[in-house]
């Protein structure tokens, strides 16, 4: 075998040191057809990838590489192996560029490309040579309209390949600068477009890869392509020997229990080496490319030769690790699924455990996310780095990264992962845990609750169990800055136990935001939001208050679940029973001392609360007494006001005597509209503001409904505790369910 050498199909067929002269390429008669220019949906996704690929390499000045090829040299004849469909499409697109710059010139060295496969295909390049192309037609109409052009080639699946392919071209390139173009494509020092080569030195020796490459006579599955090229690559490598007869061998039987419905481990394997190899780019703070192929250049490649040795023995080992286990035995001790009934191993709020298994069935890198997502990654990337270098106290650790992967949704994304990846090496892999949670990536407030719970079990050894217990309830996922962690071991024990108690029963939600709301405004904001937890099943809202942000952003809720959670503390009755007698205390005390406000409302009337996502917006930004309720999470899709709610419910209106759903901004009135008549009523500050039926005698009868209830200027005004104070002094909703229901009544 030759030395390599890096060139551009410009610059292939020049003379190099060694002796080494390639005058042609001859793609050989054992290779299949042109496949990149096939017409069904795969080949037409691939050609259209590849192409965009030499179009920013060439156009927006990217320089790509395309890896290696290569093949048989015999006598100054090129006849590649692997390699011939880049080669082909570059040939293409060279007399493509070179027509529309003028410079096509059959005396030109890179026109010496053959087809011995077919001699309609080797006819169809020796002419396409001697002729240019100029537009504006596509290249497929304007060739089959040359007097040259052969009537046999119709049927040549490789010369309708070639044209669908310049048609490709045409299409991506049509709009370039040509003679720029030409220019980067053609540099010698910097080629937009370059290779490696690698000249076999036998006929023989190229038909032995070829067999091996190719045995069954039919394309290659991914797997087999990639793991011959891999061989290539690797072949100077100290354990490149090693690594492919284990690929043959023990890895395979390793993968066999994940084998496909067609009983081969070729896509859970590769699958599986693809993860491995893109989580060592991140490792080196790189991205990966396309295909395995291109992962495997990066990490082997000659632009990688310090690192080469050290990324295959990293890949070796990340496969060993696994050989002497069972596996979904292993990951089922380590953690347990939403869907398990065990009572041991770590809760990670998934419904699978088995990361390896996951892995081989579903790790893919697409855009607009992946199946094997971000904390999969992660959380498996943790067993490789225990395993391998054995570490101590790895179940604190995992424990640990769970918390902070709940906790960092934002953080979880691609352009972090070589930070993540670094900062679950140092999770796992630093024996001091204070220096173990000195983390850059992810969310900085569970980072920094991380460290406070270790602070807190060290002064506090008693509340470890409870505190665990807290960090596994599916409400906190790992997050406790809603609990002091600065008391002792009796108060916080007691507060743990009465949370699980209590925020555990799915029931108990209504009556909990009531009792919250009794002790105080426990919302926590964001933007114009303001989250209270939904009364209704919605888990999601409930962990916006309690694990959102970090401790400091956390203070009131906390003091507040404290205070209630103290409370409950006194007494060993029933929960439900504790809620409601904090509830009938506040409705007791409230009025006469606070008047009624948007607080004291909420509690008293539970469909106040009723809104599917636990988020209020309010006309000024605040709470008070013009609020938005919202079932979603957007302003844009249909949402209530909680006052016309409890109105219509005090009344006890029939569900179509009015229309009370609204979207749009908060500050927009909300105008309920009674549908026999058209009145209209909108809750304000100041009590409620009526738009009377257009209908003149419909019009009567509310002008005598108006004047008993003393509106005024279409203003039903509710009394205040004082000239000075926006508070009610009585109660809205008893004045507003009567008003409606007279309304309603009255036929209005």
């Amino acid at each position: 075998m030759r030395e390599s050498f890096i060139t551009s199909y410009a610059h292939l067929f020049e003379a190099r040191d060694g002796g080494t002269q390639i005058d042609q390429v001859e793609v050989p008669l054992i290779q299949r057809d042109y496949a990149q220019g096939r017409s069904d949906s795969t080949a037409s996704q691939i050609r259209s990838s590849f192409v965009k690929s030499l179009h920013k390499a060439i156009v927006d000045d990217h320089p790509i590489s395309l890896d290696f090829v290569y093949g048989d040299l015999d006598h100054g004849t090129l006849k590649p192996l692997d390699g011939q469909q880049r080669l082909t499409t570059l040939f293409l697109l060279h007399w493509y560029l070179a027509s529309r710059t003028g410079r096509l010139s059959p005396d030109d060295s890179w026109t010496r490309f053959r087809y011995s496969t077919r001699p309609t295909a080797e006819l169809f390049c020796q002419l396409l040579g001697r002729h240019s192309f100029a537009g504006p037609d596509t290249v497929s109409q304007w060739l089959t309209d040359q007097a040259w052009y052969l009537h046999t080639w119709n049927h040549d699946p490789t010369v309708q390949s070639m044209l669908r392919m310049l048609d490709t071209i045409h299409a991506h390139f049509a709009g370039a600068d040509f003679q720029q173009a030409w220019a980067r494509l053609t540099d010698k020092s910097r080629p937009a477009v370059s290779f490696h080569v690698l000249p076999l030195k036998s006929a023989a020796e190229g038909n032995a890869l070829y067999i091996k490459m190719n045995s069954r006579g039919k394309p290659l599955t991914p797997f087999e392509n990639f793991k011959a090229r891999l061989e290539q690559i690797t072949t100077s490598l100290p354990k490149a020997g090693e690594f492919a007869r284990k690929m043959d061998t023990a890895w395979s039987d390793l993968f066999w229990v994940y084998r496909g419905r067609d009983n081969l481990v070729d896509d859970e394997m590769l699958r599986y080496l693809e993860f491995v190899m893109e989580i060592a780019l991140w490792r080196q703070g790189q991205f990966a490319r396309d295909d395995a192929f291109e992962l495997a250049v990066q990490l082997f490649g000659p632009a990688n030769n310090t690192a080469a040795a050290d990324n295959l023995d990293w890949l070796a080992r990340s496969i060993d690790i696994w050989s002497d286990i069972d596996i979904a035995a292993y990951f089922g001790s380590q953690m347990r699924s939403n869907t398990s009934d065990a009572t041991f191993g770590l809760p990670v709020f998934r419904d699978q455990v088995d990361l390896f298994e996951q892995c081989c069935n579903s790790y893919e890198r697409r855009e607009g996310g992946r199946r094997f997502g971000w904390p999969e990654t992660l959380l498996l990337h943790a067993f490789i780095i225990h395993r391998s270098e054995k570490t101590t106290d790895f179940p604190r650790r995992l424990r640990m990264l769970r918390n902070l992967i709940e906790a960092s949704p934002n953080e979880l994304r691609l352009e972090n992962m070589p930070g993540l990846i670094k900062d679950v090496e140092t999770l796992v892999s630093e024996p001091d845990i204070t220096n173990a949670l000195r983390l850059t990536t992810f969310n900085s407030g569970q980072v920094g609750d991380e460290n406070d719970k270790v602070a807190a079990i060290i002064r506090e050894p008693a509340i470890e169990a409870a505190l665990l217990r807290l960090e596994d309830h599916t409400l906190l996922r790992g997050s406790l800055i809603a609990f002091d962690l600065d008391v002792d071991a009796a108060t916080f024990n007691a507060r743990a136990a009465k949370f699980e108690s209590c925020f555990s029963d799915k029931a108990l939600w209504p009556t909990l935001t009531a009792a919250l709301l009794s002790v105080g405004n426990y919302s926590r904001p964001k933007g114009a939001r303001f989250y209270f937890g939904s009364a209704k099943d919605n888990a999601t809202s409930w962990r916006e208050v309690l694990t959102r942000g970090n401790r400091e952003d956390a203070k009131r809720t906390r003091d507040i679940l404290a205070i209630l959670l103290d409370r409950l503390s006194q007494s060993t009755s029933e929960p439900k029973t504790l809620l409601e007698g904090v509830i009938a205390d506040y409705l007791a005390a409230a009025p006469a001392s606070d008047g009624y406000d948007w607080r004291w409302y909420l509690v008293k009337y539970p469909i106040m609360r009723d809104g599917n996502s636990g988020i209020y917006v309010g006309s000024d930004r605040e709470l008070g007494y013009g609020l938005c309720m919202l079932d979603k999470t957007q302003l844009n899709s249909n949402y209530r006001d909680p006052f016309l709610s409890a109105i219509i419910k005090q009344a006890g209106a029939p569900e179509d005597s009015v229309r009370d759903r609204f979207n749009g901004y908060a500050h927009i009135p909300r105008l309920m509209v009674l549908t026999r008549s058209g009145t209209k009523i909108q809750c304000i500050p100041d009590g409620y503001q009526v738009v009377p039926p257009e209908d003149a005698a419909q019009n009567i009868s509310y002008l005598t409904i108006a004047a008993k209830y003393g509106i005024s200027n279409n203003l039903l005004s509710i009394a205040k505790m004082s000239a000075n104070s926006p508070i009610d002094a009585v109660d809205r909703i008893v004045i507003g369910g009567k008003l409606l229901g007279e309304l309603i009544d009255a036929g209005l």
